[in-house]
């Protein structure tokens, strides 16, 4: 059963990496040069939520007797981002690269039979993943449909409109 703790591991490390990642983002659309505040509280949100899945797996960890074995948080591949939709791009190909090992994971609970991994895995993770993939997916869609490559200013109404469309603070 030593399969199911090492892909749990596996796991809350891939979390933890992607919740660097998105960090890094979030405040590279504050800078002064980008000034893209819900483009970095988008990212600042996804952060949070992919350290908080995190932290829900090394709960389950704990409760059914493991240990955490944290490892080394490498640095973000890439530090800047010169646009919203180069790093949704890269959001995109990240959630669906945590969502594979997800559904590894959920495999391997079918197989060594373990309900109550598998009843977590789909209460807690998996439609939430595919919700998440959905919303980058539309961002990435409407940011091209608005011509976004060749203008600038398309990317600043995404964000003000769209990204901040349930902001009070506007």
């Amino acid at each position: 059963m030593l399969a199911v703790p090492t892909s749990n591991h596996k796991h809350i490390n891939l979390e933890l990496h992607t919740s660097y990642i998105y960090l890094s983002m979030g405040y590279n659309f504050q800078r002064d040069d980008m000034a893209l505040k819900h483009f970095s509280r988008f990212f600042l949100r996804l952060s949070r939520n992919a350290r908080e899945r995190a932290e829900k797996m090394m709960q389950l960890q704990v409760l059914r007797g493991g240990r955490i074995k944290l490892s080394d948080i490498n640095i973000p591949d890439q530090l800047e981002w010169d646009s919203g939709l180069n790093a949704l791009n890269y959001a995109l190909n990240r959630e669906q690269h945590v969502n594979d090992q997800l559904i590894s994971i959920h495999q391997l609970a079918i197989d060594l039979y373990d309900a109550h991994l598998r009843d977590f895995l789909e209460r807690f993770f998996l439609h939430e993943q595919v919700k998440l993939i959905k919303e980058l997916g539309d961002h990435i869609i409407n940011l091209r449909n608005m011509g976004v490559e060749e203008q600038i200013f398309a990317e600043y109404l995404f964000d003000r409109l769209t990204l901040g469309s349930g902001d009070s603070n506007n």
